[in-house]
């Protein structure tokens, strides 16, 4: 028996030495019993002096709650474990973040403890600090981007509207002059028909500039707010697809112009998209505000989102997330409760700027 014991701790000393991984012993307090040598090598500590520590005492102040509820949980149930992740100090004064798993052994005769097996992931959180900087970087680059394009837009929006949408129109009330003084005399009927013509090619060139300029965007949202720019949007909805289009929005604040711009565009895209995929017969626009936050809700009746899978969306969907992401809200793809596709954008009231 002593031999087997002798073999045992042999086994248990090689396997914690060569081991890359961090593996401790704890009493119910939380204080160090054993330390394996990699342990030792990573935090740069002695045995004696892991030993002499508090609990906790080389837990960084910002992750000992976790730490310690990791820990409560751990002893609450004999052979219970639980994971944390945490910053320890090491005897240089760095520190070193660890990913530990904990087992309860308080009820084994033979280790009598609290196990851990950590290893350092201190690369690995670096690595993804740099990716979650560098994915901020390019959504406020996005953003950036985003609003030069709206101001680009919407000043060549009243460049059309102002300028050539006027010289148009006169142009037009010219023409009819022509024609009342035409009809007056003696006029070859070749005259009036080409007049006639180019007065309606006129027309129609108005009319179009009028429609790029409100697809560029609608003056209504930045002389009149959201609410009446969603409203003249549902109308030329319907009036394109022949898909009836409500508008229901309640008491509603003026809002920030990023934030109006960015439910405007989202109802675009989600109007977009019941027109292409849907097949909906009616969709309807609802636009609240309460709580800190403003919520659109663009439901249709059609068809729901593909197999009943929101991720299956495309493209369209991924651009409605951004463009909320931007001023720090959500939106996402709901299957109605009678059948067809909701999108839901939550958007804070607060300002909001892209780090």
């Amino acid at each position: 028996m002593a031999a087997e014991r002798q073999w045992n701790e042999a086994l248990f000393r090689a396997l914690t030495e060569h081991s890359g991984d961090i593996l401790s012993l704890l009493d119910a307090q939380g204080r160090f019993l054993f330390n394996s040598a990699a342990a030792l090598r990573i935090s740069g500590y002695s045995s004696e002096e892991l030993a002499e520590m508090g609990p906790f005492q080389s837990i960084h102040p910002e992750d000992l709650a976790t730490v310690a509820e990791t820990f409560r949980r751990v002893l609450a149930e004999p052979g219970a474990t639980a994971s944390a992740q945490y910053r320890h100090r090491t005897k240089g004064g760095g520190w070193t973040w660890m990913e530990a798993v904990a087992c309860n052994q308080l009820d084994n005769p033979d280790v009598r403890g609290v196990v851990t097996s950590s290893r350092d992931i201190t690369e690995r959180k670096r690595t993804e600090d740099a990716l979650r900087q560098g994915e901020e970087r390019l959504r406020a680059l996005a953003a950036r981007l985003d609003a030069l394009r709206e101001e680009e837009q919407a000043r060549i929006s009243r460049d059309l509207h102002d300028d050539l949408a006027q010289v148009l129109a006169g142009l037009g009330f010219e023409f009819r002059r022509l024609e009342n003084r035409l009809a007056e005399s003696d006029a070859p009927a070749w005259l009036e028909d080409w007049l006639a013509e180019a007065s309606s090619l006129v027309g129609q060139a108005h009319a179009s500039v009028r429609r790029i300029a409100f697809d560029l965007r609608p003056p209504s949202l930045d002389a009149l707010g959201l609410p009446q720019a969603l409203a003249a949007e549902a109308r030329r909805f319907e009036a394109r697809t022949g898909i009836r289009c409500a508008v229901e929005v309640g008491e509603f604040p003026a809002l920030p112009a990023p934030l109006a711009t960015a439910l405007f565009r989202i109802a675009q895209e989600s109007l977009t998209n019941v027109a292409r995929h849907a097949q909906a017969t009616r969709v309807q626009l609802r636009l609240e505000a309460g709580g800190g936050e403003v919520v659109l809700r663009v439901e249709d009746d059609g068809r729901g989102p593909e197999e009943g899978d929101p991720a299956k969306a495309g493209l369209g969907l991924l651009g409605m997330r951004e463009r909320a992401a931007q001023v720090g809200g959500t939106a996402r793809l709901e299957r109605g409760a009678a059948g067809g596709a909701t999108v839901v954008a939550r958007l804070p009231l607060a300002p909001h700027s892209p780090r």
